[in-house]
């Protein structure tokens, strides 16, 4: 998994589009929530924390439901196109933002 981009959304937003998120405590000491989204192309995009931002269950970090700023990952920058459109973001928003 490769970071592609970064979303700006709260916890409740992104459980909103894409469910309860998957939680790997000890999967890495520097992720420990993730969500894995199927795209159309049998691919995944992620969503998910960086240690160096905060841990977002609450433990030395950032409460989870106060963080607004994930990273996005994939192959590819379709992965963070994909993740926009799932909610909503205007390709225009889109576009600044992969600049």
């Amino acid at each position: 998994m490769l970071r592609m981009g970064q979303i700006l959304a709260s916890y409740d937003e992104i459980v909103k589009y894409f469910g309860d998120p998957s939680i790997y405590k000890g999967m890495s000491k520097e992720i420990d929530i993730i969500w894995e989204v199927p795209m159309t192309n049998n691919q995944n995009a992620t969503i998910y924390n960086h240690k160096k931002s905060g841990n977002p269950l609450g433990y030395e970090g950032i409460d989870k439901h106060i963080r607004t700023v994930w990273n996005i990952g994939g192959q590819s920058k379709l992965s963070v196109i994909f993740i926009y459109s799932m909610m909503g973001t205007s390709i225009d928003t889109l576009k600044t933002k992969l600049r």
